[in-house]
């Protein structure tokens, strides 16, 4: 998509200068055609008055009363006549203005032409003849002769133009070169790095831009730095708070159930409480993990990680949340995969989803997980029987914050997907969204798979 800016860029400067060139040759075409026309039909008409003159003098003294031939002046063909003049009644135009003054031009429309015509009285008193000779020129034959002239006095200019443009679009496209690079290089970065731009020694346009963008990256880089700092104290503030504050309402709550005095209304506002601080520090600890992942990004520490055993792992760790939802789980096709990845981050990725499909799951429904490896690609499809999503909404799920209208209910932040999608590209893998056999959701995870470790790791650390 954005190579086409960029060559729509060249196509606008070709098809401009292509549009100039063609304005151009129109211009000296016509003006070389009038010019070369009217140079032309001046010589053909002093000549064409120099035959009809000619032919009066070869035919004083002669007795010619009809004669029609051809004769040609350079590449244009003119036609000859000679006629009987009756002033009484003249029979053509020629012969009417051959009554009227001794010689002239006259003009004439035909269908599709028009013709000229030289006409010069040829009467002579010592004979009985009163004929009119007569030179005719088409103007089509003048008009077809002048455009050959013309095309051929342009022709190395028609030859040049091509040769232009082709020049043009080379020129065009070397100086675009390092333009391109530009945008490959941006086009491959990774959203969250605000490394500078190499500058370009032969452009010094270009090196002006490349400046103003590390001058915006090293801005927006401290943006977010302050950002992720606010968002991981905000979340280690709230973080202890909650903790006391959820441990002195199990005290309180155990006390008044010790006591006997817990009622059933009572009882259901502790349940809401529960349930909302619960939420509180799920968005706490969410808001934790995505400030420390956006943290370490593009740090080192990728290893290479057996995900099979971490799979298995994470399903451990989530097994009392199957168990009370009694939800049955199939495993299919776990191969052994190897992938480079950082342990604590590819936890993250498939604790949230299992943890997302346990949630969203009704009570005595399927969870799927197949793993396979294939091509050099690790494959995770992890299912559900719940609701499912609706296609429209796949990509808004993995915006920060996000809730479908229907999961409101459901304990959740709206990051689980956001920290799964981010850690996901941090990892160069991909996932999608799509319509589960099961009538629910399928997530489809792909990571680049990696040679075997002796000892991979497993979990992440705590």
């Amino acid at each position: 998509m954005r190579k086409t800016h960029l060559f729509s860029l060249v196509n606008r400067i070709l098809f401009l200068f292509a549009a100039l060139v063609l304005v151009l040759f129109l211009i000296i075409f016509i003006f070389a055609y009038n010019t070369t026309k009217s140079e032309y039909e001046q010589k053909v008409y002093y000549k064409i008055e120099r035959v009809g003159i000619l032919l009066e003098r070869e035919l004083r003294g002669a007795n010619v009363r009809s004669y029609q031939g051809r004769y040609k002046i350079g590449e244009v063909t003119t036609i000859i006549r000679i006629e009987q003049k009756n002033c009484r009644q003249p029979v053509t135009p020629v012969i009417a203005a051959a009554c009227n003054q001794v010689s002239g031009f006259i003009a004439e429309e035909l269908k599709n032409d028009h013709i000229d015509t030289y006409y010069l009285n040829a009467s002579s008193p010592n004979t009985n003849n009163n004929s009119v000779i007569q030179v005719s020129v088409l103007h089509s034959h003048i008009n077809a002769y002048v455009l050959k002239l013309t095309s051929q006095i342009l022709l190395p200019y028609l030859i040049i133009s091509p040769l232009a443009i082709i020049a043009l679009f080379v020129f065009l496209l070397n100086s675009l070169k390092p333009l391109r690079s530009l945008e490959q290089e941006i086009q491959k970065r990774e959203p969250n790095f605000f490394g500078p731009l190499a500058t370009s020694p032969s452009s010094t346009e270009l090196n002006s831009l490349v400046n103003a963008l590390n001058q915006l990256f090293e801005r927006a880089h401290q943006f977010q730095i302050q950002q992720q700092q606010f968002i991981a104290n905000a979340a280690h503030e709230l973080r202890t708070p909650l903790t006391a504050l959820n441990l002195h309402l199990q005290i309180f709550k155990n006390e008044l159930m010790s006591s006997g005095h817990l009622q059933p209304h009572e009882q259901q506002m502790f349940s809401e409480l529960e349930e909302r601080l619960q939420r509180l520090q799920l968005l706490v600890n969410q808001m934790m993990s995505l400030a420390h992942q956006e943290k370490l990004g593009h740090e080192s520490g990728k290893q290479p990680v057996e995900l099979s055993a971490l799979v298995k792992s994470c399903i451990e760790q989530l097994y009392p949340s199957l168990e009370k939802k009694q939800l049955n789980l199939y495993i299919t096709d776990f191969e052994k995969s190897w992938i480079m990845a950082r342990p604590d981050q590819l936890n993250s990725i498939v604790m949230n989803i299992v943890d997302n499909a346990i949630k969203y799951t009704p009570k005595g429904g399927l969870i799927s997980i197949s793993l396979k490896e294939q091509s050099q690609q690790t494959t995770l499809i992890i299912e559900d029987s719940g609701p499912g999503i609706d296609e429209s909404e796949y990509q808004n799920v993995f915006q920060r914050f996000y809730r479908l209208n229907n999961a409101q209910d459901i304990i959740g932040s709206g990051l689980g997907l956001a920290i799964v999608h981010q850690a996901v590209q941090q990892l160069q893998g991909t996932i999608q969204l799509s319509r589960s056999m099961l009538g629910g959701l399928a997530v489809i995870l792909m990571f680049k798979s990696t040679a075997n470790a002796a000892n991979p790791s497993i979990t992440a650390p705590e």
